[in-house]
Order: structure tokens, then C-alpha cells, then sequence
């Protein structure tokens, strides 16, 4: 009987601690799932925070130019953090990244305005790739909706590398690793005694402007001209970004007599771009505000042809763009650049052709490379969305 009562008893205890156990089981696996949760969240939000301060730097130490690998790693990493909106691929080994508003589905997709963004092409013109890393983030984090933006932030990484390895002796570098220039290297419609004209007015920069074998003949070039030519993606306005002056340049860059069909409505979105850089003064300070309005307002648009500052050239990316592969909008950016007798005093009296031709090509780090990525980045953002507006009208 006593035998009994005890096991009873331990059944009865056992009950008890089974009953205890689930339900405090319950209570911990939810528990748990909130906590993992919020280490997930916690996770994401110092992810997001180390890709921010590897790509783009922290206050502290001011803009800095990033290698290469550097550059291209920060975008295939946003196409992790931002999955559901970015993709990462890969056209004849030159990276690309799609930035894409995944909302914009069905008949909206089809009004949805696709803006290739191509950097990089010159190797001594290392603000340009850093310009499309800025621009990555504007469009993250303050693109609007119905549009997507298809990234080559480094069209020559083989030149750019080069440059990078020596800026001394390397930094007037131009090509890519055979020396041809790639805006030179495209497709045109226009023919063989023009092109010979205009190249021979280039005859004594031929060791930096050489069109290569062949139109097409260099990878760097059949990747972008793959992207233009996909069946499926329409691209429908390219922004080519250089550096060595600061202009806005529409097509054609071939052919001084001819205009391109759309060219007033491009000088018109370009100057409907130029509309107040920060709505909130207190963001940069008023005075340093109204020193990069007034800087904007002053922003030459024009011809490229046309333009004291530019000049005619055949094989060019955006006229190849709009001319043969038959995009709708394209221009030729120019965001930064000053004249040599300037960049030799920047670039201080003991300083070789390369840190002079860096000078020349490339905002200082710091203050001056901040004001030209935060000023032209912004700028772009609303020069695609002028002419997705008007587009839309």
C-alpha cells in the first residue's frame, strides 16, 4: 500500500512538472523568438551601419576615393542588404547593379523609367566611381517611386587600378589596359571621312585617345553595349559620368551641324533639375547652401559639340546610346574638374605629371570631393526624375 501512495505521489509530482514544463516551454520558445527577433533587427541595422561607414566613411574622417574592389564589393553587398530591391550580376566581367522599386508591378512596370548609370570609363577620373556609390545611396534612400536604376560603377577597373597602384607615375592614365579610350570605342553612324576629320584634330593626343581596332573591339565596351541591348530591358536615359570640367553636354558628341530630335527637352529637364539642392538650410548651414545654389545655377548646359569646353569625338558611349542602340535621353556629365596651371599649385611644387593630372581630374579628399559627390549626386536623382515626369506627361 505504502508502495502505491509513493509511486501516486511521483506520478502525480511528475504530472505536475510535465504540466510546469510546457507551459513555461511555451512562454520561453516565444520569448525567444522575440529575442531573436530583435538580434536579427539588431544585426541588420549594424550591418546596414557597417556598409555605410566602409563605402561611404563616417564624419570623423571625412570623403576618402576607395580602391576598386572597394567600390565594386559596396555594390554587390547592397544587393544583400537590400535583396527585395537590388541585384548584383555580372556582363563580360564588369559588375553591375540593378536598383529596382519592387511595388511598381503590372501596367504601372511599364511607365516604370530605366536609367543607366555608367562610371569609370576614364581611368584617371577616379571621382566619377565614387560618384556612383553616392548616387547608390541617394537612390536607396531617396529615389522616388516608378523608377529603376541600373549602376556600371566601374567601366574600366583594369585602367583605374593602374592609376591607383601609382598615382605618381600612372595618374594621367586614360585607357584601359591596352591603352585604347573607351569613349572612343563605340559604334557610330557616322562615316569614314568624318571620323577621319575629327580624330585628326585629336592627332596629338593619339597616345591617349586611340579608338581601338575596331568599334566594339574591347570587352569593357561589348558589356555596356550588351546592357543597352538586352531584350530584356529598356533602357530608357543614360547619364555617361566624366570628370575634367563641370558641364551637362547632350548628344551629339560626333557632329557640330546635328542636334539630336529631343535636344530641347533635354536642355529643358537639365534646367529643371537645378532647383534647390536642400529644402532645409540648416542641413549644410545657409551660407555653405546658397555657395552651392549659386554654384549650380552657373552650371553650363549645352551641346557637347557645341560647347567651348567640350569638343566633337566619335565612338562615344551616349551617342552610340541614343544614335544606334536607340535610348531616348542620354548626357554626358562632367562633374568636376580645374585647369592645369591650377592643379600644379594644388597638387603643390615637388609634384609629378601623375599627382598633377590627379589634381586636375579629381576633387581633393575631404571637403572638396564631399561638395562634388553630395552636389551631383543630388542632381542626377533630379534630372532622371525631370524626364521621368515629362515622359510621363
Amino acid at each position: 500500500m505504502r508502495t502505491r501512495k509513493v509511486i501516486l505521489w511521483t506520478l502525480g509530482v511528475l504530472a505536475a512538472l510535465l504540466w510546469w514544463m510546457h507551459h513555461t516551454s511555451r512562454m520561453t520558445y516565444e520569448e525567444v523568438e522575440m529575442l531573436r527577433e530583435s538580434e536579427e533587427l539588431a544585426h541588420a541595422r549594424k550591418t546596414l551601419r557597417e556598409w555605410t561607414e566602409a563605402c561611404y566613411g563616417t564624419y570623423a574622417e571625412g570623403r576618402r576615393y576607395r580602391t576598386t574592389d572597394t567600390i565594386i564589393e559596396c555594390f554587390r553587398e547592397a544587393s544583400y542588404l537590400f535583396g527585395g530591391r537590388a541585384a548584383f550580376s555580372v556582363s563580360e566581367g564588369m559588375a553591375v547593379l540593378t536598383v529596382d522599386d519592387p511595388e511598381c508591378t503590372g501596367e504601372a512596370a511599364e511607365d516604370k523609367w530605366h536609367v543607366l548609370v555608367v562610371c569609370g570609363q576614364h581611368a584617371r577620373e577616379l571621382v566619377t566611381s565614387e560618384l556612383c556609390l553616392d548616387l547608390l545611396y541617394e537612390v536607396l534612400f531617396a529615389s522616388e517611386p516608378g523608377m529603376a536604376w541600373h549602376f556600371l560603377p566601374v567601366m574600366n577597373p583594369a585602367g583605374r587600378e593602374r592609376v591607383e597602384r601609382d598615382v605618381a607615375r600612372e595618374g594621367c592614365w586614360r585607357g584601359n589596359a591596352g591603352g585604347v579610350d573607351l569613349n572612343r570605342n563605340f559604334p557610330s553612324w557616322v562615316d569614314d571621312e568624318h571620323k577621319a576629320r575629327v580624330r585628326a584634330q585629336w592627332e596629338r593626343h593619339a597616345n591617349e585617345t586611340s579608338p581601338g581596332a575596331y568599334p566594339g573591339s574591347e570587352r569593357e565596351t561589348r558589356a555596356v553595349m550588351e546592357v543597352l541591348t538586352r531584350d530584356d530591358l529598356r533602357v530608357d536615359m543614360v547619364l555617361n559620368v566624366h570628370s575634367g570640367t563641370e558641364a551637362v553636354a547632350v548628344p551629339y558628341d560626333c557632329c557640330a551641324l546635328e542636334r539630336h530630335p529631343l535636344y530641347s527637352q533635354m536642355v529643358h529637364a537639365a534646367q529643371t533639375a537645378k532647383r534647390p539642392l536642400y529644402e532645409d538650410p540648416g542641413e549644410l548651414g545657409r551660407e555653405v547652401h546658397e555657395k552651392l545654389q549659386q554654384w549650380l545655377e552657373r552650371l553650363p548646359v549645352q551641346q557637347a559639340s557645341h560647347a567651348t569646353i567640350l569638343y566633337e569625338s566619335v565612338g562615344t558611349l551616349v551617342d552610340y546610346a541614343v544614335g544606334v542602340a536607340r535610348v531616348p535621353v542620354g548626357y554626358t556629365v562632367e562633374i568636376f574638374g580645374v585647369d592645369e596651371p591650377v592643379a600644379r599649385v594644388l597638387a603643390g611644387p615637388d609634384a609629378t605629371e601623375g599627382e598633377v593630372c590627379f589634381a586636375q581630374f579629381n576633387p581633393a579628399p575631404g571637403e572638396a570631393l564631399d561638395r562634388a559627390l553630395r552636389v551631383w549626386s543630388r542632381y542626377l536623382c533630379d534630372l532622371a526624375h525631370a524626364w521621368k515626369e515629362m515622359a510621363r506627361k
